[in-house]
């Protein structure tokens, strides 16, 4: 079994991200670019308790249940919306 992954100092005890794609999030307000990365790390990683007020790991069809139920930010919302595309494509 793997030690935990403790997330407190930033993300330098986690594996390196991988960019997956970027895209540029309009609205009529705003306009920036969003990046997509994926990490996959084999540890249990846990938050700094005073950093999170809340965390959960989901699965794929806990959180497509949650997108109805919870309340998102939009251009996290687009992103993933953007990220189940590009898994079709990819």
């Amino acid at each position: 079994m793997n030690p935990p992954c403790n997330a407190s100092a930033g993300t330098r005890q986690l594996p390196a991200p991988v960019p997956l794609f970027k895209f540029l999030y309009e609205t009529p307000e705003h306009t920036w670019w969003s990046f997509v990365y994926e990490v996959r790390c084999p540890q249990t990683v846990t938050p700094q308790a005073e950093e999170v007020a809340w965390h959960a790991f989901l699965t794929e069809d806990e959180l497509k249940q949650r997108l109805a139920e919870w309340a998102w930010v939009p251009d996290g919302l687009e992103a993933y919306r953007r990220l189940l595309a590009w898994r079709v494509t990819n």
